[in-house]
């Protein structure tokens, strides 16, 4: 696996997981909607994660670090090979 691909791979999973926990501290709190919208919606969990920034600043920080890895290795991909 190419360290580009690698680093595609680690930024969804850490996305995934700030999402997951995100819509976990919401149904916790019993914001059904704002669970729902989390898992659906990546800006709903950013903005929940934001509002309840006391609880939740290890899985926000989780799903931002992810899609700017995310973003940042689909950008060097596409400089190395732009036919993909």
């Amino acid at each position: 696996m190419s360290p580009l691909l690698a680093a595609l791979v680690l930024g969804f999973l850490l996305g995934i997981a700030g999402t997951i926990w995100i819509a976990v501290i919401a149904f916790q709190k019993g914001d059904l909607l704002w669970a729902i919208a989390s898992i659906f919606c990546g800006i709903a969990a950013v903005i929940y994660g934001v509002q309840n920034l006391n609880q939740a600043k290890i899985p926000l920080a989780l799903l931002i670090a992810g899609t700017a890895i995310t973003v940042v290795g689909r950008i060097l991909i596409l400089q190395a090979d732009p036919a993909l």
